[in-house]
């Protein structure tokens, strides 16, 4: 929105993704031998929009890079900083799409505010021609989410996971909603089309990852583990797989409104 020419009040810190991140800051990274060293590029997220406006970019792109590995999936690893793969920023720029990776850190967990998080988003590639990837269809991903959180349910239903069960139905809830649902900050209202704010909202009240005492942490036998895997994999995949379509969409939305701003 901002990179379109369209005002965004109370965007840093106010934001509710910012409630726990003592700061977020953005710097170039630039290779010396084996090393990386960092070179500071904007001291938080309102001035990294700012400078990336003033290099005439249309708009910013989210990608998931999968890190799974034979004896830890991305599933488990979320429980721990930096898993669950690798999420990356593209802001698509004149010369070429930039790439930002973050890097989070813990400072000091006593903290009365709570704001314990150092977040350090480093400028991995740039002047990188721009992404061509085919993102899945709304409608699919809407479809299959549909068909898992009922399952989901089924089992939660089953095994008496009623906490679990709850923000299942949510999810499904929020999927067959007859008006934009609440997106609890992740995007503005009216910035999507509905069927990407209801699948969105369903991601949102559907994850349930983490580490001791998520659904990650839960165990059972024979074919009712296989059915546990089963789902959750299935979840797993479709939440983050929503998260970048939907997401994107608003680039598309933006890129129109960029071009009819700079000219």
């Amino acid at each position: 929105m901002v990179l379109s020419g369209q005002p965004v009040a109370s965007f840093y810190p106010q934001h509710s993704a910012f409630k726990f991140d003592e700061f977020v800051k953005f710097v170039d990274l630039e290779r010396n031998g084996s090393r990386w060293s960092e070179k500071p590029f904007a001291k938080d997220p309102d001035d990294w929009l700012a400078k990336l406006k003033g290099q005439r970019c249309s708009g910013l792109r989210v990608e998931r890079v999968s890190t799974d590995k034979k004896d830890l999936s991305d599933r488990m690893s979320v429980a721990f900083i930096g898993g669950g793969g690798r999420w990356l920023i593209e802001a698509v720029c004149p010369r070429g799409s930039e790439y930002w990776e973050p890097k989070w850190e813990i400072g000091d967990r006593n903290r009365p505010d709570q704001r314990i998080w150092r977040v350090t988003y480093g400028r991995i590639a740039q002047n990188q021609k721009a992404s061509t990837t085919n993102f899945p269809s709304i409608e699919g991903l809407s479809s299959e989410m549909s068909s898992t959180l009922q399952d989901a349910i089924s089992f939660s239903k089953k095994h008496k996971l009623d906490g679990f069960g709850k923000a299942f139905q949510s999810g499904y809830s929020a999927l067959k909603a007859d008006s934009e649902p609440e997106l609890n900050g992740i995007a503005p209202r009216g910035q999507l089309p509905l069927p990407a704010s209801r699948l969105l909202a369903a991601s949102q009240a559907a994850w349930v990852f983490g580490g001791m005492g998520s659904w990650n942490d839960l165990g059972f036998e024979g074919d009712d583990q296989k059915q546990y895997e089963a789902i959750s994999d299935r979840l797993f995949r479709l939440i983050n797989s929503s998260l970048v379509a939907t997401v994107n969409l608003s680039y598309k939305r933006a890129e129109k409104s960029w071009w009819k701003f700079w000219q």
